[in-house]
């Protein structure tokens, strides 16, 4: 898997934690069952792709992220791009109808 797509994998997890659980804040565990053919230096670094935005706030020991918190930013991006896609879906459809 490449680091971007565990990335918005990652978040999109979050995301839907924070919106059917009110939680946004994550351990290394969870992100290990969502991806578990990746290392801990891997979802770290994919963590730290999104940190890089400023879509989470990480809590680093020895080299991994221990800790992950989302941020509004976060849920903001995500949220816009599921609307984006949606918009885009509705707008093909419309041209196939035409």
């Amino acid at each position: 898997m490449k680091l971007e797509s565990l990335s918005i994998k990652l978040l999109k997890y979050m995301v839907k934690q924070y919106i059917e659980k009110e939680r946004d804040s994550f351990a290394l565990e969870e992100f290990q069952n969502q991806a578990p053919d990746c290392s801990e230096s891997f979802i770290s670094k994919a963590l730290e792709l999104l940190k890089t935005e400023n879509y989470v706030s990480i809590l680093r020991a020895e080299g991994v992220a221990l800790f992950t918190a989302l941020t509004a930013e976060g849920i903001k991006f995500s949220q816009s791009n599921t609307f984006l896609k949606k918009t885009h879906e509705t707008i093909k459809e419309l041209r196939s109808l035409i």
